[in-house]
């Protein structure tokens, strides 16, 4: 099983940087480029995939990032976006399932939020949202989105953000993923 990685720098500015040799984690090969000397690392990823196994072994390597950041006065959001059927639930249950979550995981596509206790690092609870149905952001507000961010053990999902892009907030990471050239083939970028 081979994974393709490409890193790139953002913004290719933040010199220095080293190139770091092929590793593999879960059987995936990845390539990964790390800036050294910064608070935070900023960097683009994109993974190819070729099956949902492999989506969710790129989200549990996603997970396994996420549990590392350090304490924050707010929320963590990852905000994932793609067309039907281009693997966001995929992806959210490799996490979920790396945190810790035993559960079946399922869209929140007629809820619009679930909600899983988790134990991983600084961590508490995961808020799983599907925007898909929100008519504007003030039903967000009825959802306790504004309390949900300001608890900073908590992880946000949310698919289809772009419904509520207004009641985002600065700090969040994107994941997209879309089709490849194959049936079972994604392509992962995290920003």
């Amino acid at each position: 099983m081979f994974l393709f990685v490409e890193v790139e720098l953002l913004p290719a500015l933040l010199a220095p940087w080293k190139v770091v040799t092929f590793f593999t984690w879960a059987g995936i090969q990845l390539h990964k480029r790390e800036i050294f000397g910064m608070i935070r690392r900023m960097y683009n990823m994109i993974y190819k995939t070729k099956s949902a196994a492999e989506t969710k072994k790129v989200a549990r390597l996603f997970a396994e990032e996420v549990v590392s950041v350090a304490p924050r006065k707010r929320a963590f959001v990852v905000l994932l976006k793609g067309d039907l059927g281009a693997g966001k639930t995929t992806f959210i249950q490799g996490l979920l399932r790396e945190l810790g979550v035993k559960k079946k995981i399922v869209s929140p596509t007629f809820t619009l939020l679930r909600s899983y206790p988790v134990k991983a690092g600084a961590f508490a609870k995961v808020h799983h949202f599907d925007c898909y149905r929100i008519g504007n952001e003030k039903e967000m507000k009825e959802l306790g989105f504004k309390e949900l961010l300001g608890d900073p053990q908590n992880i946000i999902l949310i698919e289809w953000p772009e419904r509520i892009r207004k009641a985002l907030p600065r700090e969040k990471i994107t994941v997209t993923l879309s089709y490849g050239d194959t049936i079972n083939e994604r392509t992962i970028e995290v920003k």
